[in-house]
């Protein structure tokens, strides 16, 4: 009678194993300046001591693959190993924005133009060679489209950012400060503000593909409506 039992309870407590076997192993990382440049320098070493192994390989001149007498398997093959970086560079970030007297929404895309600095926060797939690293240090340019009953206006935001997000973190705070232009559709066109914002940075470091959301707040210097405060939320590279 109890034997039906018995093997439903050792089933029970053997999927979970099975299932956990499954799984990937768990990343490899590091944090601190220190700590990312010992991992990198260890991923070196061993990346050439297990190229030192490897039997040669007889080399095999590259066949040029056409379709329709066009290279457009080489094209097709790029941009699916880009698609993320792709993604991030033509989806927008959409969120509210408060002119003053009025609502308003804005779209908008924050390019990273460059990314610098050392790596705080690294991390390395078990039985691969690559080590990808997080900058906290990157200057951006944001052009923006934003619609209220004032109609739409177009303007773009120079800036820099600061973004700390530890390899075993989820969330990643930040920091920033540029200065919005606002170009056209406005009542006064061509006006500067200073731009502080505040971010977060949500993802599992330290590789591409996270979720971006920034708040805001611009202090123009002449015009009406000087104060805005905005909030953006968007898929992002780095």
């Amino acid at each position: 009678m109890l034997r039906p039992a018995l093997l439903v309870t050792a089933i029970a407590l053997l999927a979970p194993s099975e299932a956990r076997a499954e799984e990937d192993p768990p990343l490899e990382t590091a944090d601190g300046y220190d700590g990312c440049l010992a991992l990198r320098t260890r991923n070196q070493d061993e990346r050439i001591a297990f190229e030192k192994k490897q039997p040669p390989i007889p080399y095999r001149y590259p066949q040029e693959k056409l379709f329709l007498d066009a290279p457009w398997n080489r094209f097709f093959g790029n941009l699916g190993h880009s698609g993320d970086l792709i993604l991030s560079t033509i989806l927008p970030h959409v969120g509210p924005q408060y002119r003053g007297d009025y609502p308003a929404v804005m779209v908008s895309w924050p390019w990273t133009v460059l990314a610098f600095g050392p790596m705080y926060s690294c991390s390395r797939k078990p039985n691969t060679f690559v080590v990808h690293g997080h900058r906290v240090h990157r200057l951006m340019v944001e052009p923006a489209i934003v619609a209220s009953k004032q109609g739409i206006g177009v303007s773009v935001r120079p800036g820099y950012r600061f973004v700390w997000h530890p390899s075993t973190w989820v969330v990643g705070p930040g920091i920033g400060i540029g200065s919005t232009v606002e170009i056209a559709g406005n009542k006064e066109p061509f006006r500067e503000s200073v731009s502080p914002e505040v971010v977060a940075h949500f993802g599992a470091c330290c590789s591409s593909s996270y979720v971006t959301l920034a708040v805001r707040f611009d202090h123009f210097f002449k015009g009406t409506n000087r104060d805005i405060i905005g909030a953006s939320l968007g898929y992002t590279f780095f």
